[in-house]
């Protein structure tokens, strides 16, 4: 009986120290989570006062970690290693104790933190005729998000720049039904929305994909945008095109957001013609390498100019085409990117998917000049 017991009280004692250890390492798995969450959790990409920034995720030598009840002492570490075009940070944390038997422990995880601007965080991704939360509020996903719902089926919305002018739309289906002016209003006849946004990444060096996910800006503000409208041959009105930089204001822009009007006239209400971004200097060829003019990429999975209809599958206008063809519905988030053309002797190419995010689909393909 007394060898028994013996053994029964070494059973004892391993039970306690290995519920001890999974305890400890239950907690440093907690640490190590709060410091990850922590990273991810910026609400603005460069440095401001008061508020957590992407810039400000950096290495932190092993500090001890208060707050925690267990018989040990806890030090975490934390490395952070910036991608080479700082689109992303690669972030470390190690947490290390002691145990009973005073044997050294660590928890080690990593992740990878990206730098989008919390704003635009997937929204280069989102198929154009859709959004990744239908109906959100209630209306139509082609009703702006600053629009004020008006309570009768209607929401007023004020375009960037727009001072005493709104756009009503109808909340069912996103098509704009009136112009007002000073609060005297005009009926629209089949107006249907054009929106998107034109992202930046003009830095010396030829872009990455993975920089064409996540462009750093900053806006250059003197862009805009026209629609040359060539179906209806004689539309109502000329296509009405409104842009302002996002997010305001305009000393911390990384992005511009453009709305266009576009008027249509019935059986059919629909119109055909091409975006093009104004206000650029743009570079004489695909291949012309110059340092000082810029190229127009689209976002498009359909690196080519091919006509609406063509290819298999047959490319849509929500694909974000060349030339937009028979287009009946609102078009949303048909969105550019603007590099530089080139260093001076290389030409710059617009970027391609990034193969390391497959649920991301950053592809682009020449706008202005087009190939």
């Amino acid at each position: 009986m007394g060898f028994g017991m013996i053994g029964v009280a070494a059973m004892q004692s391993a039970l306690r120290s290995n519920t001890d250890i999974a305890r400890q390492r239950s907690e440093a798995v907690r640490i190590a989570e709060e410091a990850i969450e922590r990273a991810r959790a910026y609400s603005v990409v460069n440095s401001a006062a008061g508020r957590a920034a992407f810039a400000d995720v950096a290495s932190v030598g092993p500090s001890t970690v208060d707050g925690y009840t267990t018989n040990t002492t806890y030090t975490r570490t934390i490395t952070v290693t910036d991608s080479a075009a700082q689109a992303f940070k690669t972030l470390v944390v190690d947490v290390d104790w002691a145990d009973r038997a005073n044997t050294s422990q660590r928890v080690r995880m990593a992740t990878v933190v990206h730098r989008t601007p919390p704003e635009l965080a997937a929204a280069l991704s989102i198929s154009g005729n859709r959004t990744a939360v239908q109906m959100p509020g209630g209306r139509h996903a082609a009703v702006p998000r600053s629009a004020v719902d008006q309570g009768d089926g209607t929401s007023v919305f004020t375009p960037p720049g727009g001072g005493s002018t709104t756009w009503i739309f109808e909340n069912a289906t996103g098509f704009v039904t009136q112009i007002c002016i000073l609060g005297s209003c005009t009926p629209v006849g089949g107006g249907r929305l054009l929106h998107g946004f034109i992202a930046f990444a003009t830095a010396a060096a030829g872009p990455s994909p993975a920089l064409a996910e996540s462009p750093p800006g900053p806006a250059l503000l003197s862009v805009g945008v026209t629609l040359n409208q060539t179906e209806p041959a004689s539309p109502p009105a000329p296509p009405l095109c409104v842009w302002g930089p996002f997010p305001d204001p305009p000393a911390t822009a990384v992005a511009i957001e453009y709305f266009c009007l576009i008027r249509t006239l019935s059986p059919l209400f629909q119109w055909s013609g091409q975006t093009q971004l104004s206000g650029l200097t743009l570079a004489a060829s695909v291949a012309d390498p110059s340092a000082s003019a810029f190229r127009v990429c689209r976002y498009t999975p359909y690196r080519n100019n091919d006509a609406v209809g063509s290819g298999s599958p047959p490319i849509k206008n929500s694909d974000h085409p060349f030339t937009y063809a028979a287009v009946s519905g609102a078009l949303l988030n048909q969105n550019f990117l603007v590099i530089r053309a080139g260093d001076g002797s290389t030409a710059f190419d617009c970027p391609a998917d990034d193969p390391a995010t497959p649920l991301i689909n950053g592809s682009t393909f020449h706008h202005q000049p087009a190939p």
